[in-house]
């Protein structure tokens, strides 16, 4: 019976773990594809004003993507705390 507990014990927290570490990639994903490019256009405004619409578009397209991404695995890491592995 007691190792019984002390393994659902250790998968509590492998699950805990891994849900946050989901979270801190959905929040490194939105450094890296949203924060990062908004920051570069913002410090070097005569290179980005010098762009195109092509160039908006795949940088705006590049940017939702990121946030898209950052959001399935915020929601994916909720989740698996939520019901933990099945």
């Amino acid at each position: 019976m007691n190792d019984e507990s002390n393994s659902q014990a250790r998968d509590n927290e492998i699950v805990k773990y891994f849900s946050a570490s989901l979270d801190r990639l959905s929040t490194a994903t939105v450094v890296v594809g949203f924060i990062g490019p908004a920051t570069v256009s913002m410090s070097n405004p005569e290179i980005t004003l010098s762009y195109d619409s092509r160039r908006w578009i795949f940088v705006v397209v590049s940017s939702v993507y990121w946030l898209v991404t950052s959001y399935g695995l915020h929601i994916t890491g909720k989740a698996t705390l939520a019901r933990g592995f099945r």
